[in-house]
């Protein structure tokens, strides 16, 4: 399992695996998010999506990896390695293979955190983690709106393969811009 710390004197910075401990700490970096969104006048995440519930399954899975400087958490991100079934159907382009893939879901970081690197280390550390279990894809999504997140993962070379539905009911706007990266094995 991969792991990561850097110290810097008596701060420690890393990313691990979420406990069940840390659900409200991370329920405060999702909902910072949220705000951030609506601010931006984002329909993503407006509907109690992603909520308690679906970040403690991510926990219990193991799934959900959070980004801590200053013995803080600062950023939170999911891994899931179970297949999208919103990514069945791909609109407007193309999946750039059919491989195996896991995908990066629920990014969020601590407004405290905001333009510090924590959203760019932690989606590095999840592919390296996605490569170091011997899969060679990785996939995302985000909204049309959501500029920061398609400028972070073009930033990490995530081609645009199209467009998906989510499948999740309670979404408002379901309409996700699809991305996938090859990572070298």
């Amino acid at each position: 399992m991969l792991f990561y710390i850097k110290q810097y004197g008596w701060k420690r910075n890393m990313i691990r695996i979420a406990r069940i401990s840390d659900i409200d700490a991370v329920l405060a970096v999702i909902n910072d998010a949220k705000e951030l969104l609506r601010e931006r006048k984002s329909l993503q995440w407006q509907d109690g999506y992603p909520d308690r519930e679906t970040i403690r399954k991510d926990i219990e899975k193991e799934w959900l990896y959070v980004n801590e400087k200053e013995g803080l958490i600062a950023g939170v991100a999911a891994l899931v390695r179970d297949p999208d079934e919103s990514y069945a159907v791909i609109y407007d382009g193309a999946w750039l293979n059919d491989r195996p893939y896991f995908s990066l879901h629920r990014l969020a970081v601590k407004k405290e955190f905001y333009r510090r690197g924590v959203a760019r280390e932690l989606a590095d550390y999840l592919c390296a983690a996605t490569r170091a279990a011997g899969i060679g894809d990785i996939r995302a999504d985000t909204a049309p709106e959501n500029f920061a997140m398609r400028g972070l993962l073009e930033q990490l070379e995530f081609r645009r393969c199209g467009v998906i539905y989510l499948s999740r009911a309670t979404c408002r706007d379901p309409k996700r811009i699809a991305y996938q990266k090859i990572l070298d094995l």
